[in-house]
């Protein structure tokens, strides 16, 4: 008979996984601690085993005794990259930029419907996270992952035309027919 020790970490390499004889003493661990990317950043915390023999505690490799099947769960702390902006770029300040913890909050300062820079008018749209634009001004997100929290902004110009046409005359505006009132 062999007994399995599964070894499971979402980053990093584990290492010690496999099937073993009973009464075997098998080191397992994992490679690396801490591990940084360009928006994230992972810490290892612990193990969590289960399984007569298993091991929980805060050593990043451990040894444990095969009698039965064993499951060891490395734990991770994480904190994201939250870069904050404006699109167009600049009309607007929006602090933020940081680094936040996974499952802390972020909330963004509530956007101005208007905005005149530089003589130019622009109409908040909405706020775009990581592209996609989300309901709610100010916003507060759960960080769960890198996110780029943009104030979205456009110059869309309303301009109102009145003329008198006669009746069966074919009204187009930018390439669009459209109804006349009669």
């Amino acid at each position: 008979v062999l007994y399995y020790l599964e070894v499971n970490s979402p980053y990093g390499k584990p290492f010690g996984q496999g099937w073993y004889a009973p009464g075997s003493v098998v080191n397992f661990g994992i490679d690396s601690t801490i591990i940084n990317r360009s928006n994230a950043h992972y810490r290892f915390l612990s193990w969590t085993g289960t399984g007569t023999g298993s091991y929980s505690g805060t050593n990043s490799s451990a040894s444990v005794t095969l009698s039965v099947p064993i499951k060891e769960q490395a734990n991770w702390d994480a904190e994201f990259l939250v870069e904050t902006g404006s699109e167009p770029e600049g009309i607007l300040s929006v602090p933020g930029t940081g680094w936040y913890r996974q499952g802390g909050q972020f909330t963004t300062i509530k956007a101005p419907d208007n905005l005149i820079v530089n003589q130019i008018s622009y109409k908040f749209k909405g706020w775009k996270v990581n592209s996609q634009i989300v309901a709610g001004n100010p916003l507060t997100l759960v960080i769960n992952e890198p996110k780029k929290i943009i104030a979205d902004y456009s110059t869309d110009i309303s301009v109102v035309i009145t003329t008198s046409v006669g009746l069966g005359t074919k009204v187009i505006v930018d390439g669009e027919e459209k109804p006349a009132p009669y």
